[in-house]
């Protein structure tokens, strides 16, 4: 038996970078593959591997690092470069990434905010900007720090053009609706 049939090697990608957490027979690894944004995540110390269900923004993966906690609460970053790059974060394990520091997004103007019906006791909010690309951001903090969430940047995204939040938007209901064009559509 060769050793891609021993360990089902069906991963093929430029993989760049590297980081894996916890301990023997129970290792969590992230790899970023090169020339795109795609991240590879594994929690069977390698035996299988997922890809992201929504990768950061960029053109490449420059770099990942899994905190020390992931076994726990499943945090992550990632550093990517070219159009829309950033820094980004996840926090279910390495399926979505969402972008949490600007490198090179461009803000021209805020075309839509829609605050949480709850936004007295959660500070929470919602943006739509539009600039090179257009975003979706989200606030927990009122405005001080935000999160770009969705992005025309995404291959199927055409445009986004109103943010709306379901009545019932609360901690266990986030419920968040996005009115734009997909392929087209």
């Amino acid at each position: 038996m060769d050793s891609d049939t021993a360990y089902d090697l069906s991963l093929d990608a430029d993989i760049i970078s590297l980081d894996l957490v916890g301990e023997v027979g129970a290792i969590y690894l992230l790899a970023g593959e090169d020339n795109t944004a795609e991240i590879w995540h594994s929690t069977d110390s390698g035996d299988s591997w997922n890809s992201t269900k929504k990768a950061p923004s960029g053109d490449k993966v420059t770099s990942v690092l899994m905190t020390p906690e992931f076994a726990s609460y499943g945090r992550a970053y990632v550093a990517t470069s070219g159009a829309e790059s950033a820094l980004s974060c996840t926090v279910d394990g390495g399926a979505t990434w969402n972008q949490i520091g600007l490198t090179d997004t461009e803000i021209s103007q805020i075309d839509d905010l829609a605050p949480s019906p709850s936004y007295s006791h959660d500070n929470t909010l919602f943006m739509l900007t539009e600039g090179s690309k257009l975003s979706l951001w989200r606030s927990l903090s009122g405005g001080a720090r935000w999160e770009r969430l969705y992005s025309s940047a995404m291959a199927e995204v055409d445009s986004i053009d109103r943010v709306g939040l379901s009545p019932q938007y609360s901690n266990g209901n986030q419920v968040v609706f996005i009115a734009g064009m997909s392929n087209g559509r």
